[in-house]
């Protein structure tokens, strides 16, 4: 298994048990790279305190023997249904592997009447203990990887088109610049345009690698960070060649694109009605068209009313219209949610024709990349934090 943590310090606590060699079970948690004692909230709950916790260094060890298959079941307290391996510990202690670990050790060594061959020392795959054999590449790798941990990258370091390794994933990310990256934000029925400064890189993806901006495999991914505890290292001061197409595909994305401009535009009365007549849902559906006049300016909520039953009453040929005032600004508009009443005795009832007549408008937002982008009904993203 490849990057696996091998921390330089180990604590061990113990239960007593019988059915080990020495009669003593461990729980073995580290030292991260911080000084950190890791999952120690869990061991200090597991060990029994009177018997004295140890310290080792997690130095290269021969010595290491099997001593039994151990089965755990969905009523014991540990609840997880499944095998593992004991190991004992030349130091005068028992910890459990598990079997897929035996496995690879024993394809890399020998083991002759319970002993294993060779050195080990403990890793980490996150919260999972692994003994791995220092005879292996794994160990190679792990080593690196570890080694990756302790460092890092400053804000000084950072240079446009240079490339840098991530610490967990050991991606190679090309860094891009510090932009705002704009989101949806979402509090309650308030919906905004949340926009933070962010660090931002591009990755390239392999003809397999599944791309989720583009919903495709391949092509170039953009990653945002807020900090930069995230990168171990510089791997090139020589600028990306792919740079400025990076930059395009970057500054073509929606989170590129804080808007900086709006306006309303009358919607058609043809558009508007091929929009009623999508109403085909025998539940309430309701959507929000935007905007009625310029001065005052609501929100139009029109949706397909319902009977004291629950059913639509949509063959009425009526709908429910709910006005809601907004708040203009330089950022947009702030609106509120219409209140819903799932019942017909409401007492704005329009007819189709109604409906039609209302003074519907769009609203046409300008982007930073000279784009627009026109919504019809209500947008979640419009208003700017």
């Amino acid at each position: 298994m490849d990057n696996l943590y091998i921390p330089n310090k180990l604590k061990v606590g113990f239960q007593k048990r019988q059915d080990t060699f020495t009669k003593k079970l461990a729980y073995v948690i580290y030292y991260d790279d911080k000084g950190k004692l890791r999952k120690e909230a869990s061991w200090s709950s597991w060990r029994d305190d009177k018997i004295p916790a140890e310290e080792y260094e997690n130095v290269p060890t021969s010595g290491f023997m099997i001593n039994k298959n151990v089965e755990r079941y969905n009523w014991s307290h540990f609840s997880n249904n499944r095998s593992y391996i004991r190991i004992h510990d030349p130091r005068g202690f028992e910890f459990e592997v598990t079997p897929e670990n035996l496995i690879g050790i024993l394809m890399s060594g020998d083991c002759t009447h319970r002993l294993l061959d060779g050195e080990f020392v403990y890793g980490w795959h996150g919260t999972n203990l692994v003994l791995l054999p220092v005879n292996t590449e794994e160990y190679k790798k792990s080593m690196s990887f570890t080694a990756l941990q302790s460092k890092k990258v400053s804000t000084k370091d950072l240079t446009p088109g240079f490339t840098y390794k991530t610490k967990k994933q050991l991606e190679e990310l090309v860094y891009l610049g510090r932009f705002d990256w704009c989101e949806n934000s979402y509090s309650g029925s308030t919906r905004g345009l949340k926009i933070t400064k962010q660090y931002v890189f591009a990755k390239s993806l392999g003809k397999d690698d599944y791309n989720y901006r583009t919903q495709k495999c391949g092509g170039v991914d953009i990653v945002k960070m807020a900090g930069l505890a995230g990168l171990g290292e510089v791997v090139s001061t020589v600028q990306h060649p792919k740079l400025a197409d990076f930059m395009d595909t970057f500054n073509s994305m929606p989170e590129a694109n804080a808007k900086y401009g709006w306006k309303f535009k009358p919607r058609s009365q043809k558009a508007f009605s091929e929009e009623i007549e999508k109403f085909s849902s025998p539940y309430s559906t309701c959507v929000g068209f935007l905007v009625q006049g310029e001065t005052p300016i609501s929100v139009v909520y029109v949706r397909i009313p319902q009977n004291s039953y629950g059913d639509s009453t949509k063959n009425t040929g009526t709908f429910v219209v709910d006005y809601v005032p907004v708040t203009v600004s330089e950022n947009g508009i702030l609106h509120g949610s219409p209140q819903y009443c799932y019942y017909y005795n409401t007492k704005n009832v329009l007819t189709k024709d109604q409906v039609l007549g209302l003074n519907v408008h769009e609203i046409v937002i300008s982007l930073k990349n000279g784009k627009s982008k026109t919504f019809v009904e209500v947008p979640y993203d419009f208003r700017r934090e």
